[in-house]
């Protein structure tokens, strides 16, 4: 096993990650599903006792199937880490997989897979690997379900439970097995924990599963699907298959010291080897296409199995093929421009000493315009700046026009900062420009907990429209309708504004006066808000029981 320490006396939680490099490619062929299904059924037996002590102090705990490694992590109360420890690893040393709790996650699991039914991203997700190769474990289901965990194991004669042990004794052991670790004891105390809780896991000494390295084969080259959608979206994708590179890493595997940069990090550059991918294998005669609309429902003829999506899958004409492998270069693609993006400059700002907690936001500015809170960081000592601005105004909320033309308004000044905003993520810049959480997607087949949530919250919230009421006012909505409701939009309003991490108290106001002057240079419209109609979204307040 693998494991990496890391001490830090003034953490507030203290958690720990194993990872197992066995995912869902695993699987059993005639099983589908059982590595994400054991990931589940792992932590039952103990569970009881597992949750309590997690949940109980303050900590969390999950995990999650890939298709090549499996991860389960928790965090919890520092002084609790050893307690922790010990019942965490006792899941990987000798596994319950109470039979009293089977029926309860094979629901779990499916309640995960209806969840994604109507989703396009996974949809078309799954139809690429059931159109693979079928003799290649690339091709399996590997979410799970009802149908899949159920069946299969009364074909067989045997139990539920008894597929998971041979699952466990089969491709669970210590040498395939790393940790991570962090607590506020010294590196000794955590090294002494971690052996005296994991020194009993099996060690099977079995072998990295290799899988073939072209789960396509040669009768998927060249095809191209017609997908229908459940959106009223268009989508191309185009998959090639190449070699993989992990063992160029130059030092093959990660040494300890580059674990956290190893997957990030470009050292060197390897022209020869972006040549040999560009020329031999991301070429139109190894591609496979995958075009998705509604409107190709005319033309599908076939289904997938699990999620039900309709699609049509043929060859690609030799034709286009030689067309794209001559056609001219389009001077619009090109490759990108220096990114002004990239920061140097990583000075910390702060001269406070070391916090032991992130201190609160403090009001350093308020007028008629604006109100402006910040906090100075002597905690994280981190070379990043958060800047959040709330732009008030009631006209949104009042009927479900004035809400929807606010949240076009939204998408479209996205859409417009696109081009620019790119870059500038790329840069490790992030940005997020809302409305408010409300929005209509596809709301009658979201999960029933999703409905739920936004039940409670409309049961609740003194000012919010209902999903049926705004979905009656979309269509009448037109351009000029928008734009007219902008310049409404923008005559008065107030900005909450907070500020925090690595800048001065001087930066925060002079990035607050600047927002303002870009708006005052259009004195005709920009005026504050009347004091009666700056108001705060309230909730009613349950009464007990």
């Amino acid at each position: 096993m693998l494991i990496v320490l890391i001490s830090h006396p003034n953490i507030d939680k203290a958690a720990a990650a194993l990872d197992v490099s066995i995912g869902s490619l695993a699987n059993p062929r005639d099983v589908p599903g059982i590595a994400h299904f054991f990931e589940h059924m792992l932590f039952i037996g103990s569970e009881s006792e597992y949750k309590k002590l997690i949940k109980g102090n303050g900590g969390y705990s999950n995990a999650f199937t890939c298709s090549d490694h499996t991860n389960y992590y928790f965090d919890i109360n520092p002084s609790l880490l050893s307690d922790a420890l010990d019942i965490f690893a006792q899941f990987f040393i000798s596994p319950l997989f109470a039979a009293s709790s089977t029926d309860r996650e094979l629901e779990a699991v499916n309640s995960e897979y209806e969840g994604n039914l109507f989703k396009d991203v996974r949809r078309i997700t799954e139809l690429e690997k059931s159109t693979s190769d079928s003799e290649h474990p690339y091709s399996d289901f590997p979410s799970g379900n009802t149908e899949s965990l159920r069946t299969t194991h009364k074909q067989r004669g045997i139990g539920i439970r008894e597929v998971l042990l041979d699952f466990y004794k089969a491709q669970y052991s210590l040498n395939r097995m790393s940790l991570a670790v962090i607590g506020n004891q010294s590196l000794d105390e955590l090294q002494s924990l971690v052996i005296n809780s994991f020194k009993d896991v099996p060690n099977k000494k079995l072998q990295k599963p290799k899988y073939s390295p072209d789960p396509y084969g040669e009768k998927n080259r060249k095809t191209i699907c017609y997908v229908v959608s459940v959106k009223e979206n268009r989508r191309l994708i185009i998959k090639w298959v190449i070699p993989d590179h992990q063992e160029l890493y130059y030092c093959n595997n990660y040494p300890l010291t580059e674990c956290l940069s190893g997957d990030y990090e470009m050292r060197e550059l390897c022209p020869d080897l972006i040549n040999e991918v560009l020329n031999e294998y991301v070429i139109p005669s190894k591609m496979s296409v995958f075009l998705t609309s509604k409107e190709f429902v005319s033309i599908a003829t076939e289904k997938e199995k699990w999620f039900g999506t309709q699609y049509k899958k043929e060859y690609l004409p030799d034709e286009f093929i030689k067309k794209c492998e001559t056609c001219d270069i389009i001077p619009e693609l090109h490759l990108p421009k220096p990114n002004e993006f990239i920061p140097t400059d990583f000075h910390l700002f702060s001269k406070e000493k070391h916090s032991i907690r992130p201190q609160l936001p403090i009001k350093i500015k308020e007028n008629e315009f604006y109100r402006l809170y910040y906090v100075d960081d002597s905690f994280y000592k981190l070379p990043k700046a958060y800047l959040y601005f709330e732009f008030r105004n009631p006209l949104r909320n009042v009927d479900p026009i004035h809400f929807n033309m606010n949240t076009l308004y939204v998408k479209l000044v996205k859409d417009s900062l696109t081009e620019v905003v790119y870059p500038a993520q790329l840069g490790g810049l992030q940005y997020e420009l809302s409305a408010v959480k409300q929005a209509l997607q596809n709301f009658r087949r979201d999960a029933p907990y999703v409905m739920a949530q936004f039940a409670v919250t409309y049961l609740t919230a003194e000012h919010q429209w209902n999903k049926d009421e705004l979905f009656r006012c979309i269509d009448g909505i037109t351009m000029n309708n928008v734009e007219s409701f902008i310049p409404r939009m923008l005559n008065r309003f107030y900005t909450d504004s907070l500020m925090y991490r690595n800048l001065t108290k001087h930066q925060a106001l002079e990035y607050m006066t600047l927002v303002e002057q870009k708006f005052q240079k259009k004195k005709h419209f920009y005026q504050p808000l009347f004091p009666r109609m700056l108001f705060n979204q309230r909730e009613i307040i349950l009464p007990e029981g």
